[in-house]
């Protein structure tokens, strides 16, 4: 197994992402999100975006040229959760 420890940003994300024939999206942040999915688009390679708020939750397959992609499901980030 190798474990990389590392915060995923547009200087090593295309990098980290390599040759794999897919990405899986957990993240807790849609700048990251858009980011893979920018990604995907341009590798043309799938993204499997997963997430959860609350109780709610929400699943989807990104597959470039056949189905929209997360920005365009997305176009803004939902609001951040207020602490009240």
């Amino acid at each position: 197994m190798n474990v990389i420890d590392t915060t995923i940003d547009e200087s090593n994300a295309a990098r980290l992402i390599g040759g794999a024939d897919g990405i899986v999206d957990a993240m807790d942040n849609y700048p990251t999100r858009y980011l893979l999915n920018d990604i995907a688009l341009e590798k043309k390679i799938p993204l499997f975006h997963g997430a959860i708020r609350g109780f709610y939750g929400q699943a989807t397959t990104i597959i470039p040229g056949k189905t929209a992609c997360l920005r365009c499901v997305f176009p803004c980030a939902p609001p951040k959760k207020s602490s009240r």
